[in-house]
């Protein structure tokens, strides 16, 4: 049996990515948001193509948030457990299961 979040998400056609992140917190975190926009904003310092549109005035960091932000990067972040173990999660699944909780939230 369902509980009712599930029934929510799967009318809506779009799938459950909070129950794909394994360790919690289910959303991205500060900390990772800002390691990973740290990360790209090297990368296209060092010339690589921004995977977002481009707008007249912004800057390298906010090329980074944007694609970030939006999950489209190619990128995982590692969790890892006290007992020495690990998970990584794509950054596409973070960011949506934070629009879900997000979503949820705003529901109540």
């Amino acid at each position: 049996m369902k509980s009712k979040e599930e029934k929510d998400s799967s009318e809506e056609g779009e799938p459950d990515y909070i129950s794909q992140v394994r360790i919690p917190p289910y959303g991205i975190t500060r900390f990772e948001k800002a390691r990973l926009i740290g990360l790209r904003w090297l990368e296209l310092a060092q010339g690589a193509k921004p995977m977002v549109e481009v707008h007249p005035g912004d800057s390298l960091i906010d090329i980074a948030r944007r694609e970030v932000e939006t999950g489209i990067l190619p990128l995982h972040v590692r969790r890892h457990l006290p007992d020495g173990t690990y998970c990584d999660i794509p950054l596409k699944v973070l960011i949506e299961a934070e629009r879900q909780l997000r979503k949820r939230i705003r529901q109540l």
